[in-house]
């Protein structure tokens, strides 16, 4: 399913359900935006989010979770760099373990790895797309490990010292979401999709 019709799906469930989910939505951004964001990250952008960014240019405010069902902010073209630069400064400040230890860690279930991603703090080649108050990052992976695949969606957890894989793509990251909208898995808290369950 395209990106465009999981978009129309999200759209349709949010009218129904939860206005407000798409009142957070920016527009589109323009063709300038996007070519100028991939000659800040230095990159070319996987077409499928390149055709969301059109669509949707991330979130109104791009520290509120709005839209994802608490999954994290979805950023656009101004809040994209500078994620990305944020994250490889603090990366470049950290002394990561070896290769040795990192395994160790894993063996010993300290860190966590799920699917063909590379545990490390952060690499110029994940391109941010949400964020999680800075603690979680969502990102497109431009250099997967063996196995993975060019633009596949990760999810980084500092706090839990955790890196997965959750989608082969953004566009299949998009229709699952757009699915579990529509199977009702998400309760609907002050107006918005949550995946915590309202208080009484």
């Amino acid at each position: 399913m395209s990106v465009k019709e999981s978009w129309a799906r999200i759209h349709q469930w949010g009218k129904a359900n939860a206005p407000l989910m798409l009142e957070a939505l920016s527009s589109g951004a323009s063709e300038e935006a996007v070519a100028k964001l991939e000659s800040e990250l230095g990159c070319s952008l996987p077409a499928d989010f390149r055709e969301s960014l059109l669509i949707h240019d991330g979130e109104v405010d791009a520290w509120m979770s709005e839209v994802f069902a608490d999954g994290g902010a979805y950023l656009g073209t101004e809040w994209i760099p500078k994620i990305w630069r944020e994250r490889l400064a603090v990366a470049e400040q950290v002394d990561m373990l070896s290769e040795e230890e990192i395994k160790e860690s894993i063996r010993e279930g300290t860190m966590r790895v799920e699917g063909p991603v590379s545990p490390c703090m952060y690499r110029k080649e994940w391109i941010p797309i949400m964020d999680s108050n800075g603690d979680i990052i969502w990102a497109l992976d431009l250099a997967p490990a063996e196995g993975g695949t060019v633009g596949q969606v990760i999810k980084i957890y500092w706090e839990d010292i955790s890196w997965a894989v959750v989608a082969s793509s953004f566009a299949e990251f998009l229709h699952t979401y757009a699915s579990q909208l529509e199977a009702g898995e998400f309760e609907i808290v002050e107006g918005l999709p949550s995946a915590e369950e309202e208080k009484e």
